[in-house]
């Protein structure tokens, strides 16, 4: 009986530090959005919170679309949402995001622009308006400064909004 309990008292012990390092985990998992992607959220989600819908989470993966996706039309010298053939839904495979719907707002400024004024020209927009406040449950988000000589120069903004598929 007493070898059963410590068993048990051991195998508590190692679900507690396993559950301890799964939510650490986790933490680890939020990805770092630099001052103005954090200033595109803010917008975002208070343009939400006025319609009195929930803010997105940030979801890593599809930031990573994003960024890959900036990088990509800075490249080209392109804002379009179809570039070598692929979609928001393409790119969004490819960073094995799981979804069930996906979309994104593109923006191209240069460097003398404000990110609010480019926010409320969205907002004025109503594809992109519908994007901010449809209903996706996450988002990515990337600005991304062009810095190639011969490039476009300025910023390339992009959000990728989604929703994961519902696991049965």
């Amino acid at each position: 009986m007493i070898r059963t309990c410590r068993l048990a008292a051991v195998g508590l012990l190692l679900c507690a530090v396993s559950l301890a390092a799964a939510q650490d985990e986790k933490k680890e998992e939020q990805p770092k959005l630099s001052k103005d992607e954090q200033l595109v959220l803010d917008l975002t989600n208070e343009a939400r919170a006025k319609m009195k819908l929930p803010p997105f989470k940030v979801n890593a993966l599809l930031g990573q679309a994003a960024l890959v996706h900036n990088q990509n039309m800075a490249k080209q010298k392109k804002v379009e949402h179809i570039l070598d053939g692929k979609s928001p839904a393409d790119r969004a495979d490819a960073v094995k995001y799981d979804w069930a719907s996906v979309n994104e707002n593109l923006a191209w400024v240069d460097k003398n622009s404000r990110i609010k004024e480019l926010f409320e020209g969205w907002m004025k927009s109503k594809v992109h308006r519908e994007n901010i406040l449809g209903n996706f449950e996450e988002i990515g988000v990337s600005v991304y400064e062009d810095k190639n000589k011969g490039g476009m120069g300025g910023f390339f903004f992009t959000q990728v909004f989604g929703t994961q598929r519902k696991k049965p």
